[in-house]
C-alpha cells in the first residue's frame, strides 16, 4: 500500500478504477428503478399501449405517435425501435417496455465514456477515464436525460444514434479511413426522420465543417459534410411535397408566459450551448482559430436544435435532453484545457455551471421518487374500481365537460380497458352544464366518473342531486376523479 502512495502513476491507476467501479455503481442504481415497479403511467403512454402494449406494431406516419401529419408532424422513424418488442413473447407488457429502455441507458452510459474518452485521446492524448466519466454523470443529471428512460413515450434512442454518428466521424478523424463514415450514413438518415427539427443538425454540421475548414479537411471529409447538407435539404424537400399539403395546422406546445424563464430553470444547458456558441463563434470568425472545429460543428448542431425548439414554442424538456450530446465533446475539451492551464479559469467555471445547473440536479432523486408514485398509484386506482363495477356489467358513466376532446376522456378510457381487462360500457357527456343526472339513473349507468374540476360546474340543482343519489366510493387525488355510486 505504502507503494502505491509514492508511486504517483500507480495511485492514478487505482483512482482511475475506483471511479469506474463508481461509474458502473450508479449505471446499476438507475437501471434498477428504471424497471423497478414497471407499470403504465396515466398520460402519453396511452400511445404505446394502443400499440406496442397491446402488441401490435407501430405504424409509420401513425396518428398516436410516428408521424400526425395532419398537425404537421413529420417523424415517420420516430419509437420504430419499440417494435422490437413485438417479437418476443411478452414484449406487450410495461415491463419489457422499461426493460428495453434500462437497456439503451445502459448502452448510453458506456458509449458516452468510450466517446469521451476517445476525444481526450485525441486532443490531449491522455487515458485517464476519470474526467469523461465526471462530464458525462454531470451532464446526465444536469440535462435531465433520466426522464427519457423513466417513461415509455420518449425517444430513448436519439441520443444514442447521434453519438454513434459523432464518434465514427472522430474515429475517421483519427484514422483516416472512409469506412467509419459510410458506417454513419444509414444511422445519419434514421435519425434525420426521427423528429421534425433533427435534420437542421447536420445541415448546421456539415456547413460548419465546410465553411470554416474545408482547406484543412479531407476531400472525404469534405464530401460527407456536403451529404449532411443534402441530407438536410431532403427531408425538407418531402416535408414540403408530403406534409404541407395535408397539413391543418403547425406543430407547437401552447405558448406559456413564462418560456423562457422555464427555459433557463429547467433547461440551462439549452442556456449554456448557445452562450458557448456565441463565444465560439466569435474566435472562429474573428480569432481565425479553427483549431477545434470538430468540436464547434457538433457545438454548433446542438445550438441549432436549440432555437429551432424555442421557435416552435417547445417547452417540455424532453425536446432538449438530446443536447447533452452535443454539450459533452466541448464541456469535456474546455474543462480539461482550463484544468492543464488556467486552473483558476477552471474552477470559476465549474462554480457557474454548477450554479445553472444547480435546479435540475437538486430535483434529480425527485424524478425518481414522482415516477415511483405515480408508476404504484394510477393503475392501483383504477383497479380498486373493478370489483364495484365488475357484478353491473362494466357499466360506467364519464362526465368529462370541461377538458379538451380526446384528452383526459381518452386517457381514463384506455387506462380502465386495461386495468379491468373486461368488456365495458363507456359513455361521456360533453355539455356539464345541461347535464342530466336523472337520465343517465334512468338509463342505468350506477357509476360516475367525475373529475374534481367538473363538479363545480354542474348546475346546484344537479350537483344537489348528485350529492343526494350517490355515493362517493372512491377518490382518486393523483388522477384528479371522483368515483361515484348510486344509492
Amino acid at each position: 500500500m505504502k507503494e502505491v502512495f509514492e508511486n504517483p502513476q500507480m495511485m492514478m491507476k487505482y483512482f482511475n478504477r475506483a471511479v469506474f467501479l463508481l461509474f458502473i455503481a450508479f449505471v446499476a442504481l438507475i437501471s434498477f428503478y428504471i424497471v423497478l415497479n414497471a407499470e403504465w403511467i396515466l398520460g402519453d403512454d396511452k400511445q404505446t399501449m394502443l400499440t406496442t402494449g397491446s402488441g401490435v406494431p407501430l405504424p409509420m406516419f401513425s396518428d398516436l405517435i410516428g408521424g400526425g401529419i395532419a398537425n404537421g408532424r413529420f417523424c415517420p422513424m420516430a419509437h420504430q425501435e419499440l417494435n422490437l418488442l413485438t417479437l418476443i413473447p411478452f414484449g406487450y407488457t410495461p415491463l419489457a417496455h422499461y426493460i428495453f429502455n434500462a437497456f439503451f441507458f445502459i448502452v448510453l452510459s458506456f458509449l458516452s465514456v468510450i466517446y469521451l474518452r476517445s476525444i481526450q485521446r485525441y486532443y490531449f492524448n491522455s487515458d485517464s477515464i476519470i474526467l469523461p466519466i465526471l462530464t458525462y454523470l454531470f451532464l446526465f443529471i444536469g440535462c435531465t436525460v433520466l426522464t427519457t428512460f423513466l417513461d415509455v413515450i420518449y425517444g430513448r434512442i436519439t441520443s444514442i444514434l447521434y453519438l454513434l454518428v459523432f464518434y465514427l466521424v472522430i474515429l475517421n478523424i483519427k484514422r483516416n479511413k472512409d469506412k467509419y463514415l459510410i458506417y454513419s450514413i444509414p444511422i445519419v438518415f434514421w435519425l434525420t426522420f426521427r423528429g421534425e427539427t433533427l435534420f437542421s443538425s447536420f445541415f448546421v454540421i456539415g456547413a460548419t465543417l465546410l465553411l470554416f475548414n474545408y482547406k484543412n479537411n479531407s476531400k472525404t471529409l469534405n464530401r460527407y459534410a456536403l451529404f449532411l447538407i443534402c441530407d438536410a435539404i431532403f427531408y425538407l424537400l418531402l416535408y414540403a411535397v408530403i406534409v404541407l399539403p395535408q397539413a391543418k395546422s403547425n406543430y407547437t406546445s401552447i405558448p406559456n408566459d413564462h418560456f423562457f424563464r422555464d427555459l433557463l430553470l429547467w433547461t440551462p444547458h439549452a442556456v449554456l450551448i448557445l452562450v458557448l456558441t456565441i463565444i465560439r463563434l466569435y474566435f472562429i470568425v474573428v480569432k481565425k482559430d479553427t483549431t477545434r472545429i470538430y468540436l464547434d460543428a457538433i457545438l454548433f448542431g446542438g445550438a441549432v436544435l436549440v432555437a429551432a425548439n424555442i421557435v416552435l414554442r417547445l417547452s417540455t424538456t424532453y425536446y432538449y435532453m438530446s443536447i447533452m450530446v452535443f454539450l459533452m465533446p466541448s464541456v469535456l475539451y474546455w474543462g480539461y484545457y482550463f484544468f492543464i492551464n488556467k486552473r483558476r479559469v477552471f474552477y470559476v467555471l465549474c462554480a457557474v455551471m454548477f450554479f445553472m445547473f444547480i435546479r435540475p440536479i437538486h430535483l434529480f432523486p425527485y424524478l425518481i421518487i414522482n415516477n415511483q408514485h405515480r408508476r404504484t398509484t394510477e393503475m392501483a386506482c383504477i383497479r380498486q374500481v373493478e370489483p364495484y363495477v365488475k357484478k353491473d356489467g362494466y357499466k360506467l358513466f364519464f362526465l368529462a365537460g370541461s377538458l379538451p376532446e380526446g384528452s383526459y376522456e381518452r386517457n381514463i378510457r384506455i387506462f380502465v380497458k386495461r386495468a379491468l381487462k373486461e368488456t365495458y360500457e363507456f359513455e361521456t357527456k360533453r355539455n356539464i352544464q345541461t347535464i342530466e343526472l336523472t337520465d343517465i339513473t334512468q338509463r342505468n349507468y350506477p357509476y360516475l366518473f367525475v373529475t374534481k374540476q367538473d363538479i363545480k360546474y354542474i348546475e346546484e340543482t344537479q350537483r344537489n342531486y348528485l350529492l343526494q343519489n350517490y355515493d362517493s366510493l372512491l377518490s382518486f387525488g393523483d388522477l384528479n376523479v371522483v368515483f361515484y355510486k348510486l344509492r
